[in-house]
């Protein structure tokens, strides 16, 4: 009996065998003997040539392959001659076509290889007519056009499915998840991570069997039947996507074709009237799950003719290797544009997953010269989100930007502080419940967490001072011991090897603290400025951070090193203010339940503000400078009830280090000693007019030197994060400028050289000068010391930014100035925005909810109303509100849920989403059981009423907006209050205002993994 009879036979048994629990495991050994008959049916036509044939070696060629089959005379010919450029001979009896005739669709700029096959009949899989001939091209295809006519009803239809079925073609399904490996010993181990209700593992055990396998490991990700388990055995299976096309349907009723069009991934067509062939080309384009991405040159426009057509799911290396199979070789990152990333641009890598219209610019280890295909043609880059645009139906930008280079990036690990006001139906609630008594109350609390930070703030500067006082008494005293010695013993390597030691021990311990924790390296005036400015700078405020930071200056300044304790006062001053105002210690785990009002960002902010300017207050002695150190310097939002708490801070900040300094000194009272540094006094020093322009001179020279020192502090910053990164080698360093600058005595400076390094370096000047006339105590050099500061920024700034910009930007922190530059007019909110923006309706069921907070990173999300696009099963409501992500996840954690029709009742209360703050728990520590995940969240009462701003609004009114109220999402809408883009700090930060010797230029930063 040949294999034909066998697999008849076999055909017959299944048709009478009734399908019930008893016959179960019989179905399935039939099956599977059933698919290895064919199996062995196929690789003997493949060995013996029948499944090849003449006119049927076609050359795979373009972006897809599309086979189009069917039976005889049903207008395969015609539609190819219809879509494509081929003749193909059309008439009206069968087998018009007897090979393969290729010809090629144009659509979207892909170019798809359409190949009209012979007609095949039923036993076509057997070898009746050419059929084996038509399936094995059907094999090697992306996707099957199964032609059918629509008079003929779905017989047609049925026929074919079974006779590419039977031939391991498998259409519209999805490969399964089934986990197989052959095993030389250890038997049958099945396993699987869901139930399995449609095969058992007796089943899948007598399946392999039949085969002839007994050691397999096998695992189910999936409820999965035996026939899927006996394709992913047997292999050698193609899953492909099939558009079913019924023609002829001016030949049939009006209720015909309503059916036949309703039918899944089918559509309905008259070639010889030319009848919905755009619908027809259109889901070809969908099924075939085709993207179109394009690549360009840095500095230049995007070919928008010339895309890329890849498949979704593409990847950034498999576009290098379209590109040139060598780039990935040399590849060093990529600047991504459009949907798949958070920012516009984004620096990404080669495993970076690429999305519909997405623009990409590969860099190369070859100077960073951006790689893509060369069509001869060059452009400017006008618009920088251009296919957002584009696809939006708005007007593009026309604003020249310059790309930046690789070293100009803005990191995406910085997030933004909220420091907008709460207006949630339920901050309402509570402010009604409290009263105006509360917001008393509130005032006189504000007026008592500043007095602590003043008193802690002194005290922890005399601790500084008292200490380092300490050691360097201990280490002359030990120093001069042997000296004294070794003068009679001449042994003087001795101290000299103990200064050296010493000097070296100490710069060690404050180099493992730094280790300890990074974020204490440095004065922290930048990380304090980011803070203020609205970044969470990640363990600026921690107690580790104040630990490390205090006990490091003491042991450097003490280590002999040429740094200064003053400086990092400041940061000291704002990590003591952010912990006393919250009242507990999440480095501790110590609630004193105190405080609990003031758990959030933008009341930490101004007490942050009030720490840093007791910090300034308490190293120069100079609270009105300390004031303005926090205007000039520090915070972002200011207002008069502020500047007065800020004032009051400082006063007690200098108070309490006078006093207490007084005391240790065996002076009480006696306060002579305002601050840790001391100019000495300058009693009626007097100046003539014809010396103003000697001040002018001396502050001219002190901009150039300012920004040198700028310069050659930027090339050793990076000099050292490229050479200089081990952290054994970090520690030589130290030991090696310890040793080395032991001798060096850096003598005095005259004040104004002093005030001009400073302002040249610094660049700031109402706050500098205020704290030198108060550490000096001479009101009489307030004019030549202004002259000197004002001269000294404006000539530094003629070369570079100030010593903190400078940092700020090396650190990549997405930083807000005060104010955006006239020229940036001519970017629209649709140029900088980023889109699509993620929804949530008002009433949400918690199974989104969970889904999008764990797929994604985002900290806010717009809130809209219950209307949805049935058609395009996309959110389309008006905009409402938006909601944190904590917000979310307290909602979970807290299981406030509601049944779809019922309305909420238990509201969680303010208090509920400020318990777990500032460490906010992740997605992760949310459990749901499946029946929670059905229920419903009512997110009115806690979505804050956010502020909008027109798509058309310009990036000045954007930028005014956004810094003056210290937001931290800013939703775009339409004219009809719908959502279209989200602007965030990073959608700002990214465009800069470059100005450097006199010239102004807009230049737009990449954002960094």
């Amino acid at each position: 009996m040949g294999i034909l009879e066998k697999i008849a036979d076999i055909e017959k048994e299944i048709a009478r065998t009734q399908k019930n629990k008893a016959t179960e495991y019989h179905l399935g050994l039939l099956k599977a003997k059933l698919a290895k008959f064919r199996q062995a049916l196929m690789e003997g036509d493949a060995k013996s040539g029948a499944g090849k044939g003449e006119g049927f070696d076609v050359v795979k060629s373009g972006d897809a392959r599309i086979a189009l089959i069917g039976f005889p005379s049903v207008g395969k010919s015609t539609l190819l001659s219809t879509v494509t450029r081929t003749e193909s001979t059309a008439a009206s009896y069968e087998f018009t076509t007897l090979t393969c005739i290729p010809g090629v669709i144009q659509y979207n700029g892909a170019e798809i290889q359409l190949l009209d096959l012979p007609g095949i009949i039923e036993g076509a899989a057997q070898g009746k007519g050419r059929g084996r001939q038509v399936i094995a091209v059907a094999r090697t295809a992306d996707m099957v056009l199964m032609m059918l006519d629509a008079t003929k009803g779905e017989k047609q239809r049925e026929i074919l499915e079974e006779e590419l079925e039977s031939v391991g073609i498998r259409l519209n399904r999805r490969k399964p998840d089934i986990y197989f490996k052959p095993k030389k010993t250890g038997g049958i181990n099945i396993t699987s991570t869901v139930p399995m209700t449609r095969c058992s593992e007796k089943m899948i055990q007598l399946i392999l069997h039949e085969y002839k396998m007994f050691n397999a490991q096998v695992l189910f990700r999936d409820d999965y039947t035996s026939e899927d388990f006996i394709d992913v055995v047997v292999g050698r299976r193609v899953y492909m996507p099939c558009l079913y096309v019924y023609n002829k349907i001016d030949q049939v009723s009006i209720e015909e074709v309503d059916r036949l069009a309703r039918l899944p991934n089918s559509v309905v067509i008259s070639c010889n009237m030319k009848l919905n062939i755009d619908y027809m080309l259109e889901s070809i384009w969908t099924l075939l799950n085709l993207i179109r991405v394009y690549t360009k040159k840095r500095g230049e426009k995007p070919d928008f003719e010339d895309g890329l057509i890849v498949r979704n799911g593409t990847t950034v290396e498999h576009v290098c290797r379209m590109v040139h199979r060598t780039l990935v070789d040399q590849f060093k990152y990529a600047l991504a544009w459009g949907t798949s990333v958070k920012f516009s641009p984004q620096r990404v890598g080669l495993s970076h997953v690429l999305q519909n219209e997405d623009v990409i610019c590969l860099m190369t280890d070859d100077e960073n010269e951006p790689l893509l295909r060369d069509n001869g043609r060059q452009h400017t880059y006008t618009s920088l989100n251009s296919y957002i645009t584009a696809n939006a139906n708005t007007t593009q930008s026309s604003s020249n930007t310059t790309f930046a280079s690789g070293e100009k990036l803005l990191s995406g690990r910085y997030e933004s502080l909220d420091y907008e006001c709460d207006e949630s139906e339920i901050a309402h609630m509570e402010e009604k419940r409290l009263g105006y008594q509360h917001t008393r109350r509130l005032v006189a609390l504000k007026w008592l967490i500043m007095l602590l930070i003043g008193i802690s703030t002194g005290l922890t500067a005399v601790f500084v001072d008292y200490t380092v006082k300490k050691l360097t008494k201990f280490k002359f005293s030990y120093v001069q011991n042997k000296l004294d010695y070794c003068l009679a013993e001449h042994c003087l390597f001795q101290p000299y090897l103990s200064w050296i030691g010493i000097n070296m021990g100490m710069v060690l311990i404050a180099g493992f603290l730094i280790l300890w924790e990074p974020v204490a390296r440095g004065s922290g005036i930048p990380q304090v400025k980011c803070y203020l400015n609205g970044v969470a700078v990640p363990h600026v405020l921690r107690l580790k951070a104040l630990v490390a930071k205090v006990l490091g200056v003491i042991f450097a300044v003490s280590g002999g090193l040429a740094v200064g304790k003053e400086g990092p006062m400041i940061h000291s001053g704002a990590i003591i203010a952010g912990g006393i105002s919250q009242g507990k210690s999440s480095s501790l785990k110590i609630d004193f339940h105190i405080f609990k009002y003031f758990r959030t960002d933008k009341h930490k902010r101004d007490f942050v503000a009030a720490g840093a300017a007791a910090g300034v207050a308490a190293a120069f002695g100079a609270p009105v400078g300390g004031v303005l150190f926090a205007l000039e310097e520090g915070a972002s939002f200011f207002n008069q009830q502020l500047t007065w708490f800020i004032f009051f801070a400082s006063m007690v900040s200098t108070f309490t280090l006078n006093v207490v300094l007084s005391a240790i000194e065996g002076h009480f009272g006696d306060l002579s000693s305002p601050g840790l540094i001391n100019f000495g006094l300058f009693n009626d020093v007097p100046y003539m007019w014809f010396e103003l322009p000697l001040f002018i001179l001396v502050g001219f020279i002190g901009g150039i030197f300012g920004a040198m020192f700028n310069q050659l502090n930027l090339r050793l910053t990076k000099f050292r994060h490229h050479y200089i990164n081990k952290r054994w080698l970090l520690v030589i360093e130290l030991l090696l400028v310890a040793a080395t600058t032991v001798y060096f005595d850096p003598g005095k400076y005259a004040l104004f050289g002093a005030a001009s390094q400073l302002g040249g370096t610094m660049r700031m000047t109402i706050s500098l000068a205020v704290i030198l006339i108060e550490a000096t105590g001479d009101i009489v050099l307030g004019l030549p010391i202004m002259i000197v500061l004002t001269v000294a920024k404006l000539t530094g700034d003629y070369f570079n930014e100030g010593f903190f910009d400078i940092h700020i930007a090396l650190q990549s922190v997405p930083f807000l100035p005060w104010e955006s530059d006239a020229f940036a007019s001519q970017l629209s909110a649709l140029s900088i925005m980023s889109a699509p923006v993620i929804q949530i309706k008002t009433v949400e069921k918690v199974e989104n909810i969970y889904c999008i907070l764990r797929s994604e990173s985002h900290h806010g999300f717009p809130v809209v109303d219950h209307h949805e696009d049935n058609i395009a099963n996309q959110r389309s409501g008006t905009f409402q509100g938006i909601i944190l992500r904590h917000q979310l996840i307290t909602i979970l954690r807290k299981r406030n849920f509601i049944s779809f029709n019922d309305n909420l009742r238990d509201y969680l209360t303010v208090d509920d989403f400020r318990e777990s703050y500032p460490r906010h728990p992740s997605i992760e520590s949310v459990h749901l059981t499946n029946d929670e995940r059905e229920l419903y969240c009512d997110l009115r009462p806690y979505m804050n009423l956010a502020y909008t701003v027109s798509h058309r609004s310009t990036l000045p009114r954007i930028f005014a907006m956004f810094r003056g109220l210290g937001l931290r999402h800013l939703v775009v809408v339409n004219d009809k209050n719908e959502v279209v883009g989200m602007i965030t700090r990073k959608d700002l930060a990214r465009f800069r205002m470059k100005h450097k010797k006199g010239h102004t230029s807009i230049e737009e930063l990449a954002i960094s993994n």
